[in-house]
């Protein structure tokens, strides 16, 4: 009787263990593989993705809509980062010395904030971030409003904003902008013979992670 029991307990535990160890392995292979996702793809590699494929939608809308700027190499976008860069040419928002966007600017805008509107549901903007910048010619005609370049670039780009904000067709939210003047410092070149390229707005669009909300 005592021998049947014992014999009945060993036959107990040899049922019980390898089941208990079949549950770890599955465990520590599922351990394993969520490791080994991590190192092949982490978030930060996701994000990055992600955002390039939003980047690539917008600069693909944004290249027809303004096709024939950029053939004239009057607008250029480019992309690095979470960052997406539009560069306008001052000539095509603002009268020579003025800081007040011209008729055929407003158009300009106009079109940029209905790329905006289309690309709504797929590019998240943390931020839209405007910076003007000049030449290194010295305000003359303007003087009186202008002392300097710093007050035109910081104006160009305060009315850039307000743009957006208020008299565009398509809105956009204030709580996304930010406006900076960087007078002539920031050149992107040293050519006396092409400094007119100094001349421009440069929209930065600075993009969210897939998990948050844009405009």
């Amino acid at each position: 009787m005592k021998s049947f029991q014992s014999n009945n307990i060993a036959e107990s535990d040899l049922n019980y263990w390898p089941g208990f160890i079949d549950i770890i392995s599955s465990v520590l292979m599922i351990f394993i593989l969520i490791s080994v996702m991590r190192l092949v793809f982490n978030v930060e590699n996701i994000e990055s993705l992600l955002i390039k494929s939003k980047q690539e939608i917008f600069s693909k809308v944004f290249t027809k809509e303004f096709k024939n700027e950029l053939q004239m190499d009057r607008v250029h976008i480019s992309s690095s980062g979470n960052l997406q860069q539009i560069r306008f040419s001052s000539e095509i928002l603002f009268d020579i010395g003025s800081a007040e966007l011209s008729f055929k600017g407003k158009k300009i805008l106009d079109r940029l904030g209905m790329v905006f509107k289309k690309t709504k549901e797929t590019a998240s903007f943390k931020q839209i971030q405007v910076e003007g910048h000049t030449d290194d010619s010295p305000i003359i005609r303007m003087k009186r409003f202008f002392p300097t370049n710093w007050e035109l670039s910081s104006q160009r780009s305060i009315n850039v904003v307000k743009f957006f904000t208020n008299d565009c067709h398509f809105k956009i939210s204030p709580n996304f902008f930010s406006a900076t003047g960087y007078s002539y410092y920031k050149p992107v070149t040293t050519r006396e013979t092409m400094k007119a390229l100094n001349r421009r707005i440069e929209i930065r669009l600075v993009y969210f992670s897939e998990f948050t909300k844009g405009l």
